[in-house]
């Protein structure tokens, strides 16, 4: 996950998930979360080695609060493995 401090609001900021596995018979990777509000979306990255990365689009981080983030790698066999959770903060304007 990124080190710099995230806004709402806030695109354009790439988003690297290490999943410590091999994905080299993966045909998507993502990243599921859970936004503060409850609500739960999924991302779909792109496979870097055995990292999942993810450039945030407008409107995906649209309320601040902790957003939880887990890997999903679909195989080619068509097996899921979810990786572990992560937290997110995302703070609001001027915060």
């Amino acid at each position: 996950m990124p080190v710099q401090k995230i806004y709402a609001g806030s695109y354009g900021i790439k988003l690297t998930a290490e999943t410590k596995s091999d994905l080299s018979n993966v045909v998507q990777g993502s990243l599921i979360v859970k936004k503060p509000d409850g609500s739960e979306v999924e991302w779909v990255g792109v496979i870097n080695g055995s990292i999942i990365e993810y450039v945030l689009q407008q409107g995906d981080i649209d309320i601040a609060g902790k957003y939880l983030i887990q890997t999903k790698a679909v195989f080619n066999d068509g097996s899921i493995i979810y990786g572990q959770t992560d937290i997110l903060p995302v703070y609001e304007k001027f915060e």
